[in-house]
């Protein structure tokens, strides 16, 4: 690589990647490096939540929030108390749930707005 990825933060999406930063390091065994990237995760989603206006849509997603919330809160954690393999599982799984969150949304998203351009 020739250059540190920490320095490159102008990405349109920081969170995605702090994520993969996160990612990596855990894969690494890096832990130090993983308690940073944790903390700037929280960083960032603070950032995004004082950002932006709240506004619920679907009942079904506070519940994937909270299983997220969790995994999340498991991960730091894991990282706090030395333990980098629970961690990395814990990761693998919040990765997971991400991804079934992102997918449903954009299906429950698409199902809204179908329809809007329909003519009688």
């Amino acid at each position: 690589m020739d250059c540190n990825p920490r320095l490159q933060r102008k990405t349109a999406n920081p969170i995605a990647q702090e994520l993969q930063q996160l990612s990596t390091d855990l894969q690494l065994g890096n832990l130090t490096a993983a308690r940073q990237d944790y903390s700037n995760l929280q960083q960032d989603f603070q950032n995004q939540a004082a950002q932006r206006p709240h506004h619920h849509h679907y009942s079904s997603g506070s519940q994937d929030n909270n299983a997220i919330s969790q995994l999340f809160s498991q991960i730091g954690q894991d990282l706090q108390s030395g333990d980098l393999t629970s961690a990395q599982q814990a990761y693998t799984t919040l990765q997971q749930d991400l991804q079934q969150y992102v997918l449903s949304h954009a299906a429950l998203n698409g199902a809204a707005s179908s329809g809007v351009n329909e003519t009688a």
